[in-house]
């Protein structure tokens, strides 16, 4: 088992194993859509009110692609998942689910 994230907290493992960067880059859009829309909505209202949120979910929207093992995107969504946005597990599910070609930069 691989840990992506551990803040003392909150823990997010992954049972695979990357052979390939390149293989965990998706589009913005993608990694958007890989929340529900109510997490979405969620994650918009508190970014409002939340700088470390903000500057997460900023930081996303300058990207040219999101790396899923990037280290400040494996923080920044367990941030969300600990601040109860997401619900327990669904960092992992976010940054270890399948990649399909359409999520593909």
């Amino acid at each position: 088992m691989n840990i992506l994230f551990d803040n003392g907290t909150h823990k997010i493992e992954s049972a695979g194993v990357v052979s390939n960067v390149t293989d965990k880059l998706i589009t913005r859009l993608a990694f958007k859509k890989r929340m529900t829309a109510a997490e979405r909505i969620a994650v918009r209202a508190a970014a409002a009110v939340n700088d470390t949120i903000y500057d997460f979910m900023d930081m996303l929207s300058d990207a040219t692609y999101v790396d899923l093992e990037d280290s400040e995107t494996v923080a920044g969504v367990g941030a969300l998942e600990g601040a109860g946005l997401l619900g327990v597990g669904r960092a992992s599910e976010i940054l270890t689910g399948a990649i399909q070609d359409t999520e593909r930069p």
